[in-house]
């Protein structure tokens, strides 16, 4: 577990502990969200942000997360400093926002005045469905069907 206070430039930097889990600065959790049940049969869980990978190549395979987002986003998402990426994400999911989805394992936060949210259906170390972000990006029109409303933790 990380507080938003250990993300530094050398830790953004480096490619290890890529899974540790970031705490929600907004309410001192691991949880950003949840996503609620619904009837499309997509599953509920909590949304985690993981440290995360850059990526590699030019096309950044494998990125996502914290080290993601700092990384390519820092600049549409107007992040000044690494300790302010999971603030911002705090920021952005935001209870009642729209989740979309283009398939039922790539659900989609959107949050049109900040940007969208990608985020990634896993299995938590207890079995459970949890979600993790993928990426974060300024643009306001995502595609997809809304399909609930995001949920505080």
């Amino acid at each position: 577990m990380l507080k938003a206070t250990d993300l530094t430039i050398a830790l953004m930097s480096s490619n290890t502990t890529k899974n540790n889990k970031i705490l929600n600065p907004a309410n001192g959790t691991l949880v950003f969200g949840k996503i609620p049940e619904n009837p499309t049969g997509i599953p509920s869980g909590y949304i985690y942000l993981r440290l995360g990978y850059v990526g590699k190549g030019y096309n950044r395979a494998g990125a996502f997360g914290a080290r993601h987002i700092w990384e390519k986003h820092k600049a549409d998402l107007c992040i000044t400093r690494p300790e302010n990426t999971p603030i911002k994400l705090a920021q952005m999911l935001t209870e009642g926002v729209d989740v979309l989805y283009e398939d039922a394992n790539k659900p989609v936060v959107l949050n049109t005045s900040q940007g969208i949210i990608s985020l990634q259906l896993k299995k938590g170390e207890d079995g459970t469905n949890e979600y993790s972000i993928v990426s974060a990006y300024y643009r306001t029109q995502a595609r997809g069907i809304v399909f609930c409303k995001l949920e505080k933790p």
